[in-house]
């Protein structure tokens, strides 16, 4: 009685902590419900064990009936092979193919429901021939595991896992087999069942070990998969936003350099001190557009503003009268902005607003802080856009691969692009930023 106690303690204990393991894991769901099929198992086979004879159970449960008793063992062989048929699926499908588990669970269910509903002479007459049902299913999946063993076809399991899982069917078919023989009388001695119920089990626990295992190395290969597409993304992210400030570099058109040369040298004579401050002015200038770390793509505002301001200057002096210009702020924020953000805006409001008048017009840079938020705008009286053209612009469809290069950089660092409206007195394009936020893009 006391090894008794022992090998169904052994076996519920392997069942809880199998049971835990599932409910732990449970969000992991698809292949790791093997664990809560081998706890099934393993309750069916304290069942089964406990029950048969004049065993443990038998005496603990001495209140329960021989009726009920017999269902519930019947219960339990049934259950205990369905559920490793299902554990053996999902280790490789091969093992089971979907067909057979298909008319497997139809022909058990129906066993299940006559067991539950069938009187007390029907397990007189029919139990050993059930017993009898469930070895011969077995031994069909023996056979068919076994044939595929001898041609050498492993499936994706490998050799080790297909020879494990042979002697597990063969210690299920010894155990039910020794069932048998106990229910005919044959044998009183349950020792052989015993010893095929522990090697089930340990081959079980070899079984759902490689099948975390598995699980485990998916995840991992999984895991450096995505590592590396994330690290390829970066890579790529970075690469678009270098050429993004490489094109933005590049825009400055060769006819801006000449006409700036031109009205420099028409004034050398005239105002040679004016002259001379223009060409400092256009030398900040230049080093500014091309002398820069191409990974820092963030520059203080003033720095911005600075850049605006030389090109206004210089435009200012060119084309005199029909320039106007202002700057409305009390003080600039200390904040970051993506480089080449403002300057390509003003040159904007210029190009396509103001020199598109014959009197020209005025530019008004606006900075202002509100909440959390610094606002600036780039303002134009020029000729503004149609209703249909500002539709495009703001959906990016528009002609303007400067307007969309920035709205891009703009939705990368603050997840906002430009607010661009316009009307027949005004276009007004503002850029609002978020202090103290850290960049997306960093």
């Amino acid at each position: 009685m006391f090894f008794e106690v022992i090998f169904l303690s052994i076996i519920m204990s392997v069942g809880l902590i199998y049971n835990i393991f599932y409910m732990v894991n449970r969000p992991l769901k698809g292949e790791i419900n093997a664990g809560i099929l081998f706890s099934i198992i393993c309750f069916s086979l304290v069942i089964i064990n406990g029950f048969i004879n004049e065993r443990l159970l038998t005496i603990v449960f001495k209140d329960l009936s021989i009726g009920i008793r017999n269902k519930i063992f019947y219960i339990g062989c049934f259950l205990s092979i369905y559920a490793l048929f299902w554990c053996l699926y999902l280790i490789e499908k091969a093992f089971v193919p979907k067909p057979f588990l298909r008319v497997i669970s139809v022909v058990f269910l129906g066993i299940l429901l006559m067991i539950l509903i069938s009187p007390m002479r029907f397990y007189i007459t029919m139990g050993s021939k059930l017993l009898i049902l469930l070895s011969m299913i077995l031994f069909i999946v023996i056979i068919w595991i076994f044939i595929n063993y001898i041609k050498g076809e492993h499936f994706e399991c490998g050799y080790v896992v297909h020879s494990i899982v042979l002697i597990n069917l063969y210690s299920a078919f010894i155990n039910v087999f020794d069932a048998i023989l106990r229910r005919l009388g044959v044998r009183n001695n349950g020792l052989n069942g015993q010893i095929a119920t522990l090697i089930n089990l340990f081959c079980f626990v070899f079984l759902l070990s490689f099948l975390y295992y598995r699980i485990y190395q998916k995840n991992k290969q999984m895991n450096i998969t995505l590592f590396k597409a994330y690290n390829d993304l970066e890579r790529t992210s970075k690469e678009l936003r270098k050429k993004d400030l490489a094109f933005l570099q590049s825009q400055i058109k060769p006819h801006f350099l000449y006409n700036t040369l031109s009205v420099i040298s028409s004034m050398i004579t005239r105002e040679p001190k004016e002259s001379k401050r223009l060409i400092l002015r256009f030398s900040d200038y230049l080093r500014n557009s091309f002398n820069f770390d191409i990974e820092e793509e963030l520059i203080p505002l003033k720095n911005e503003i600075e850049m605006v301001n030389i090109y206004l200057e210089i435009e200012k002096a060119r084309l005199s009268e029909r320039i106007q210009y202002s700057f409305k702020c009390n003080h600039i924020p200390s904040i970051n902005i993506p480089r080449l953000t403002l300057q390509p805006l003003v040159e904007n409001a210029l190009r396509h607003g103001i020199l598109k008048k014959a009197v020209g017009g005025k530019v008004v840079l606006d900075i202002n802080e509100r909440d959390d938020y610094v606002i600036i705008k780039v303002i134009d009286n020029g000729l503004g856009f149609s209703e249909r053209k500002l539709e495009e612009i703001n959906k990016g469809e528009g002609k303007g691969v400067g307007i969309n290069n920035i709205n891009r950089r703009l939705m990368n660092h603050y997840g906002q692009k430009l607010m661009i409206t316009s009307d027949e007195k005004e276009t007004c394009v503002t850029v609002k930023i978020k202090k103290h936020q850290d960049s997306k893009g960093d």
